[in-house]
Formats: C-alpha cells, sequence, structure tokens
C-alpha cells in the first residue's frame, strides 16, 4: 500500500501576434504531446497527463494552455525524479510559465514557478522561436 500523491499544473504558451508562427508554435508543441508514452517507467510522465485548450477558443485568450494532473502512488519518494522527466519535457517545449503543484501527504506541498529567461522570449518575436531550454524556477514547499 502507498500514499496517493496528486501533481497538477499547466504550462502557457507565448502570446504571438503572427498567425504563422502561432501555428508553427501549436503545432510543435502538440507533436511533441502526441509523442508521449502511453507508459513510461516510475515516476512516470504519460501522454494521458496532458490535455490544451483550442487555438482561438475563448478558453484561449493569447496563447493555448496546457494544463496536466496525475494521482499517483507515493510520488514523495521519487519527487526528484519526476521533476526531472517534468523538466526534459520542458526543454521540449515553447512556452512562457509553468506552474506546478503538488500534494504529497507527509512529503509536504510542493509549488514550482518556471519562467521563461528573457533570451529565448525574445525568439518568440521571431519566425523561429526557440524551445524553451533555460527559465528561472521559484520553488514553494510546505
Amino acid at each position: 500500500m502507498g500514499e496517493r500523491h496528486v501533481v497538477l499544473g499547466c504550462v502557457i504558451e507565448p502570446h504571438i501576434v503572427s498567425l504563422e508562427t502561432r501555428s508553427f508554435v501549436e503545432s510543435h508543441n502538440s507533436a511533441t504531446l502526441f509523442d508521449l508514452r502511453e507508459d513510461d517507467s516510475y515516476p512516470p510522465i504519460l501522454k494521458s497527463f496532458f490535455a490544451t485548450t483550442q487555438h482561438e477558443s475563448m478558453g484561449s485568450y493569447r496563447g493555448r494552455v496546457i494544463h496536466f494532473g496525475a494521482s499517483l502512488k507515493t510520488l514523495g519518494a521519487d519527487w526528484d525524479k519526476w521533476i526531472g522527466k517534468f523538466e526534459n519535457l520542458l526543454r521540449e517545449l515553447i512556452w512562457i510559465e509553468a506552474w506546478v503543484k503538488a500534494d504529497l501527504t507527509y512529503y509536504g506541498q510542493r509549488d514550482l514557478i518556471y519562467i521563461a529567461q528573457d533570451q529565448i522570449i525574445q525568439s518568440f518575436w521571431t519566425d523561429k522561436p526557440q524551445k524553451t531550454s533555460s527559465w528561472l524556477t521559484e520553488k514553494r514547499f510546505a
């Protein structure tokens, strides 16, 4: 038997004015999520954890939100491994901000905010936005 640990959050795509560039970002991120595995070693990062708002819907004002959530068995003991896998995924996506919240019972709560660094943000206003490979992280543990 183990403890139920819930992790959830979102990855926010940048607001991009150019329809062509916005389409590139959405296609790139959708393909990256589609390529995630349907099974994975523990602690997993699975395709089924993720969903996106639709382009140009009322829930996608100035960019889509990729949201995720999962209920995992005793994630607290493997938190560092899970965050490592999540950050590897972040390196493959194009985003401006990401949030992670986890309730790890006896291990406490984790709140992380990731913000893309300026040189990455500047690429969002070019024809070829870069994957977000560097960021600042604010961590709060309770």
